[in-house]
C-alpha cells in the first residue's frame, strides 16, 4: 500500500490539532475518500493485498464514524450526519464496482 507522503502527514496532524468536531469530521472523511480511491486503484490493478488493507481502513473508519453519529442526541443532526456519512459513500462504491466491472467484461 501506498504510505502517506510528508505533506499529507503534516496536513492531518495540524488539521486535528485544536481541531473542532466538524474539522475532525472532515479530517476523517478524506480520509475515507483517500481510502476508497486507494481500494479502487488497487482493484484496477488486481493488487489484491493493497486493496484489502484499504477496503479494511475504510471500514475502520466508518465504524468510528459510525458510533460517533450514533452518541448524538439531536435526532435532525444524526439522520442527516448518517445519510451524509453512509449513503454517499455506499453509493461510490456501488458505482466504482459498477464500472470495475464493466472494465473486466
Amino acid at each position: 500500500m501506498t504510505t502517506r507522503n510528508a505533506t499529507e502527514t503534516l496536513y492531518r496532524q495540524v488539521a486535528a490539532e485544536g481541531a473542532t468536531y466538524i474539522g475532525l469530521l472532515i479530517v476523517v472523511y478524506d480520509s475515507l475518500a483517500e481510502d476508497l480511491r486507494r481500494a479502487g486503484l488497487a482493484a484496477v490493478a488486481n493488487n489484491i493485498s493493497n486493496r484489502c488493507s484499504a477496503s479494511n481502513h475504510a471500514l475502520l473508519l466508518l465504524g468510528h464514524l459510525e458510533d460517533w453519529a450514533a452518541s448524538l442526541e439531536e435526532p435532525p443532526l444524526k439522520a442527516s450526519l448518517i445519510a451524509f456519512l453512509f449513503v454517499s459513500p455506499l453509493q461510490y462504491s456501488l458505482a466504482a464496482s459498477a464500472e470495475h466491472r464493466r472494465t473486466l467484461s
